[in-house]
């Protein structure tokens, strides 16, 4: 399934292409992009661009194409974290 995703990107200033992405989960840049360089929450791709406060940090929005399987985890597991699905042991 396609998702809509956003990359933190430091963008070259000569080429105007991103040079390096953002890793939130080793908290460092990368050369070549990865899945694990996009943020399905625009909210916390905006929340970290403003603490690294980096000149040249631009958020970019795409689209990443991720298994339903995975797609769904990741939902439930939100909304868990949220409160929202209450686990009922029988």
């Amino acid at each position: 399934m396609k998702v809509e995703s956003w990359v933190l990107c430091l963008i070259d200033f000569e080429s105007e292409e991103p040079s390096f992405y953002y890793n939130p989960n080793n908290e460092s840049f990368e050369r070549k992009f990865s899945n694990q360089c996009a943020y399905l929450s625009r909210e916390q791709c905006e929340v970290k661009e403003s603490e690294l406060n980096i000149v040249g940090l631009e958020m970019v929005k795409g689209t990443m194409d991720v298994p339903r399987d995975i797609l769904i985890d990741s939902i439930i597991e939100t909304f868990d974290e949220l409160g929202l699905i209450k686990n009922i042991d029988k």
